[in-house]
């Protein structure tokens, strides 16, 4: 596969596959013979998809998923090595000790639990508070405060004043052990066996700390969990003037909800930290060990740890109007949208994941059919208005469009003023209601 060090893409050298300007990655190749792919936006039909054409006018063709995220090499250096996995995709990569998620209902009443666990610390309290959540919403939301790693807790990543007040970790889990009279978080998604030296252990959960974010599924299931980072805990921290910081190179770089930061006269200055992009992640206990992965063989790093994949939130209260459905992307934007109109509303974990809505279950039916009205219902896709001038959104929006229609179902956009704000949720809170355009 790769080693050595990446670099990111750029303004002058962005993304072949999605287009990106930044977030994506190049690997050095082991064998010294160019460079692979880290698409971190990039959307599969299916397992192993077809060559995909770059922006670059070069082909790439699939290689294997990492953590949600994508690797392509160029055709012309590895089609040959990869012509016989492309023809036959589930061959690809070998599992070794694979634990599969349990079924929604037992997540359902696992991540309850994790939830009242939990509570919602006052930094983040403040911090929606400022995204003009009320705090019945946020009662409401069942958005919790997950803690930083017990590791940067004990070695005092996080300075005294942001210090998290809610359980560790390890505590967390054994209080929900106990609660539930259970003896194992197996097929938990986030949880996962943590081995002593003397060959004893504990369970535990991974990820990073921020916001706990439900993810429901129709039935009103809580079946994965989404975290909203805060950043803390991915530098060791101290307090200056009352907020977290850490040094990085020669300057002092700060931390707020939209990640580090430098003071740049009066301005902020957003600063890439190369081991840490993004803003959301999977709440999941799964890391495929990289040696492993470049023989061909996907083994977790976290003992008896689990995959959670993506998925779509469904966002409905009893009482909401039905013949209205809104599509968006984010779980908070998806929840808060939800509250402001009183429709139905279904959240994507990102623009390029929107074929999650059109796969059938076991009963022939899609996410959609669950929607109150079915095919009666109009979908709105509401993604950013910065749309307008990002062609890869406006390209996803296009793509949902086109499928809704085709599927029989009626299709509308959302459109506003980006003055007005980039999101619906902003949007919303500013007092503005979207313009709603059938297609």
């Amino acid at each position: 596969m790769a080693s050595g060090i990446f670099k990111n893409v750029t303004r002058s050298e962005p993304c072949p596959v999605c287009g990106g300007t930044d977030w994506c990655s190049w690997f050095p190749r082991r064998d010294g013979d160019g460079y692979l792919l880290l698409c971190k936006r990039a959307c599969r039909d299916g397992y192993g998809s077809s060559d995909v054409a770059g922006k670059d006018g070069r082909m790439y063709c699939f290689i294997s998923e990492k953590n949600n995220q994508y690797i392509y090499g160029e055709c012309q250096a590895d089609r040959g090595h990869f012509k016989e996995n492309r023809e036959k995709p589930k061959e690809r990569f070998r599992y070794v000790g694979k634990v599969r998620p349990a079924g929604d209902t037992t997540l359902d009443c696992v991540y309850r639990t994790i939830l009242k666990k939990l509570h919602l610390e006052d930094r983040h309290r403040e911090y929606l508070h400022g995204e003009g959540w009320s705090d019945s919403m946020i009662e409401r939301s069942l958005i919790k405060s997950f803690p930083e790693s017990d590791y940067a807790r004990a070695n005092g990543y996080s300075p005294g004043g942001y210090s998290p007040t809610n359980l560790t970790r390890k505590e967390l889990a054994e209080n929900v052990l106990e609660e539930l009279g259970i003896s194992s978080l197996k097929g938990v998604p986030g949880a996962y066996f943590k081995e002593n030296d003397n060959g004893k252990g504990y369970w535990t959960f991974s990820g990073a700390s921020g916001l706990l974010l439900p993810v429901f599924n129709h039935k009103g299931e809580v079946f994965r969990l989404r975290i909203r980072m805060d950043y803390m805990g991915i530098r060791k921290c101290s307090l200056v003037n009352g907020i977290a910081a850490f040094t990085e190179g020669d300057s002092i770089c700060y931390l707020d909800m939209s990640g580090p930061y430098r003071n740049n006269g009066d301005t902020r200055e957003r600063v890439k930290l190369d081991d840490f992009s993004g803003k959301m992640r999977p709440f999941q206990s799964f890391y495929a060990e990289p040696v492993m992965l470049g023989q061909g063989i996907i083994k977790n790093t976290y003992k008896y740890g689990c995959e959670s994949k993506n998925h779509a939130s469904y966002y409905y209260k009893g009482g909401d109007c039905g013949n209205i459905c809104l599509i968006t992307e984010g779980e908070k934007k998806g929840q808060y949208a939800n509250f402001r109109l009183n429709i139905p509303v279904w959240s994507l974990p990102g623009v390029n994941s929107y074929g999650l809505l059109f796969e059938k279950d076991r009963s022939g039916r899609t996410l959609l059919d669950y929607t109150p009205e079915g095919k009666k219902t109009i979908f709105v896709v509401a993604f950013d208005a910065d749309k307008h001038t990002n062609k890869t959104v406006m390209s996803y929006q296009e793509a949902l469009v086109s499928r809704l229609k085709e599927s029989g179902y009626i299709a509308a956009t959302a459109d506003w003023d980006v003055s007005h704000g980039k999101g619906i949720d902003d949007l919303l809170y500013r007092g503005y209601i979207p313009k709603f355009n059938l297609k």
